[in-house]
């Protein structure tokens, strides 16, 4: 997956995480997974490439996936964190 990145500061650090949600049918208890993305890296206030990988995750019967969110963090409070042009294609099946 890939996304543009920038942040309203000169500099600072942006990662991805992956939060996945699993639950069961019948129960309102959840647990959720995080899975890194991108490790942590520099972002500036200009338009940057960020890019990552990952797997599609599954859950433990008997809970079912819940939902799935693609979280970008890691800036200091009160930075402005720009997003634009996410991009997630399926792996190359070789």
């Amino acid at each position: 997956m890939s996304a543009w990145a920038r942040v309203s500061v000169p500099s600072d650090q942006l990662s991805m995480t992956l939060k996945v949600l699993c639950r069961e049918a019948s129960d309102t208890a959840t647990s959720s997974q995080f899975s890194t993305v991108a490790a942590p890296g520099p972002v500036t206030n200009v338009w940057s490439p960020f890019a990552g990988e990952f797997i599609a995750p599954t859950c433990e019967a008997p809970k079912q996936l819940q939902d799935v969110k693609l979280i970008f963090e890691g800036s200091a409070a009160g930075v402005d964190i720009y997003i634009d042009d996410v991009l997630i294609v399926p792996a190359d099946p070789e």
